[in-house]
């Protein structure tokens, strides 16, 4: 563990912008305060900052979301919250700092706290949605948090973590899921989700609440995850392609193909979906959502070189009540899994495609799999899959005993 970790795990130039007024940016001096002299002194200069002091600075909503948003996803909740509460003395009026504190506050277990501002947030807006439905779902939240992981980030972005071999270096599970590479990229407070590799193993990307996260392997060991900047989430890399397609901030499923040693130019294939995998005959899976918003698993067949309209799959795996989505289908076409949202809390389901091209009814993967987002690693060995905020993996090994016994 690194004593200074939080020494320029934030590099100035990609959260503070040069302001044209002539006050000294708050969030800019608390960075380099941390830089200085670590992050507790940090903290005691921005709490030193009573009203008076505060009119010298310029206190921006942006980069005091960016800063807070960054430590609590790397694990440390306590000293976020801390930095959230000043914020909102500094911009009261901010619902979206606010907001950003209630969700702290949830993932240090501290209900009532979150409750009022959540109440604060949606008081100073009362169109943020965001708040709303967090509010509502406050127990839920409460309850993946209280058994996600408690390690905090190991490295600085990008740093050499020394750890050698395939999958960032982890003891390989079996059949009971365990939790992937805690403190690199299961990390407490952030949200992680989606893990996907390279055809050749050597970069492993993964989803974070900020962005997509990339790790990759060099000859001196593999890199501590970085964030790409890309414009999405929810990700995943055809095994047998290598493009990467992904859910984007701008709604639809986009998709990306190797340009030299980086990734070329997102293309927008298809304006209705939300996590996708194909099949080696480029059917494309993925959520589709009707009018009202009911989401439900689905596909596109490719005709004449384009995706244009989405097919929902039938009653044996879209239940009439449940938000399914997120569809992960063998390469073969063989088998789908899928995750299925319900009021008493998510879950993989599995369904099989038999000789006569229909689905089997789905069944569930079992309690130990209450998750979502899965995905398969390239060799088709392990399965990946989102739980308690955390990612898990297991021995693919799972499937064959799911499969219906006329099939095995």
């Amino acid at each position: 563990m690194k004593k200074c970790f939080f020494i320029a795990f934030i590099t100035t130039s990609l959260l503070i912008q040069l302001h044209p007024q002539e006050k000294r940016s708050a969030a800019k001096a608390f960075l380099e305060t941390r830089e200085k002299s670590g992050l507790g002194a940090a903290l005691s200069w921005l709490d030193g900052l009573d009203a008076e002091k505060a009119q010298q600075f310029l206190c921006d909503e942006k980069e005091f979301l960016n800063i807070g948003k960054e430590m609590k996803s790397f694990g440390y909740v306590e000293e976020a919250a801390r930095f959230f509460k000043k914020a909102t003395e500094l911009i009261p009026q901010s619902s979206m700092i606010w907001e950003t504190l209630a969700v702290t506050h949830v993932r240090a277990l501290r209900k009532d706290e979150a409750v009022r501002c959540f109440q604060q947030a949606i008081a100073l807006d009362p169109k943020n949605r965001g708040a709303q439905q967090q509010l509502k779902m406050i127990d839920i939240l409460l309850e993946d948090t209280r058994y996600e992981t408690r390690e905090k980030m190991k490295f600085r972005p990008g740093e050499n973590t020394g750890l050698q071999g395939p999958y960032l270096g982890q003891r390989p599970p079996g059949l009971k899921p365990e939790l992937f590479a805690p403190g690199i990229v299961s990390v407490f407070g952030s949200n992680e989700n989606t893990v996907t590799l390279s055809p050749d193993g050597r970069e492993l990307y993964f989803g974070k609440e900020s962005g997509i996260w990339v790790c990759r392997r060099t000859e001196k060991g593999w890199t501590a995850p970085q964030n790409t900047g890309w414009p999405g989430y929810e990700m995943w890399i055809s095994p047998d392609t290598g493009k990467m397609y992904y859910t984007g901030y701008e709604p639809g499923i986009w998709v990306m193909e190797r340009s030299g040693t980086g990734w070329g130019k997102p293309q927008k294939i298809v304006s209705n979906g939300m996590f996708s995998t194909l099949s080696r005959d480029e059917t494309l899976y993925t959520t589709v959502f009707s009018e009202r918003g009911k989401a439900n698993v689905g596909r596109y067949v490719k005709k004449d070189g384009k995706y244009e309209t989405p097919e929902v799959l039938g009653p044996e795996i879209n239940s009439p009540n449940g938000f399914d989505a997120h569809p992960n289908v063998a390469p073969d076409g063989s088998f789908i899994l899928f995750d299925r949202q319900r009021p008493e809390g998510n879950g993989l389901f599995i369904s099989f495609k038999g000789p006569d091209g229909a689905w089997s009814p789905a069944r569930s993967l079992g309690s130990e799999f209450n998750g979502s987002l899965s995905t398969f690693s390239p060799d088709g060995k392990y399965l990946f899959f989102m739980k308690n905020r955390d990612i898990y993996w297991v021995s693919a090994k799972i499937i064959e005993d799911l499969k219906p016994k006329k099939q095995k």
